[in-house]
């Protein structure tokens, strides 16, 4: 069957690291770090906007933490993203869902 990965990606002290927690233990994300510029995250957290991308496997600056999914598959799948913002206006981080169901989902 069809699924989703939902995961969150908080901003370290020094805004130069996310910190990813799965909700799922076994995501690959659970417990990783990526730092700038690496990964679509940090357009979500410096812009302050949602994105979604259409085709994450096409995308360049998708990054996996181990093999993106093969590119031959049919299904597009979808990779969503939104800020997770403090109400003093600054950024936190970000929740992201993609439809990869491959537990080694995009950031």
């Amino acid at each position: 069957g069809e699924g989703v990965d939902v995961y969150i990606g908080l901003l370290a002290p020094g805004c130069q690291r996310l910190d990813y927690i799965g909700m799922e233990d076994d995501l690959a994300v659970h417990g990783k770090s990526i730092r700038r510029p690496k990964g679509l995250s940090w357009i979500v957290v410096d812009e302050k906007q949602a994105l979604c991308v259409k085709n994450v496997r096409g995308n360049k600056k998708a990054f996996f933490f181990s093999t993106p999914p093969p590119s031959g598959e049919r299904r597009r799948r979808t990779y969503i993203a939104a800020p997770l913002c403090a109400p003093g206006g600054g950024t936190l981080g970000l929740i992201a869902i993609d439809s990869l169901n491959q537990k080694d989902p995009p950031v």
